[in-house]
């Protein structure tokens, strides 16, 4: 009874032995598909990316304040500086001229201008006043 088991128990140690030394096989060839893909994928990727527009300045406005919100409604561009907070700065959005100055009363701390063009109108944050002009 006791060589019948080792005798199984060395069928089954091989058998096992057998599936392990086919995962390793697995592994290795999924590693080298792996390795092969990359290799022909990188230069495409790169070849892609540089054909690819990644955004380019097609337009420099003046100098200033730092900008803190900016919004487009229609054909008009309308930047907020940090300050003067008062003063909302229009631009015709194709050749970027400066149009116009709008000042808005009350506003003392803005941060932010959002446009919505259902409504025609621009919202302003006041933090200072944690409110919306």
């Amino acid at each position: 009874m006791q060589v019948t088991q080792l005798i199984q128990a060395a069928d089954r140690e091989r058998q096992l032995q057998m599936q392990l030394d086919k995962m390793k096989d697995d592994i290795s060839q999924l590693q080298k598909e792996f390795n092969d893909y990359n290799q022909r994928s990188a230069p495409l990727w790169e070849e892609e990316m540089k054909q690819r527009d990644m955004g380019r300045v097609i337009q420099t406005l003046p100098e200033g304040e730092p900008v803190v919100g900016v919004t487009t409604l229609d054909s008009h561009f309308y930047l907020l500086r940090r300050k003067p907070s008062k003063q909302i700065e229009v631009y015709d959005i194709d050749p970027y001229h400066l149009l116009r100055c709008l000042t808005v009363h009350g506003l003392d701390n803005a941060r932010d201008i959002v446009a919505c063009g259902h409504n025609r109108c621009a919202y302003i944050c006041d933090v200072s006043h944690s409110s919306v002009h």
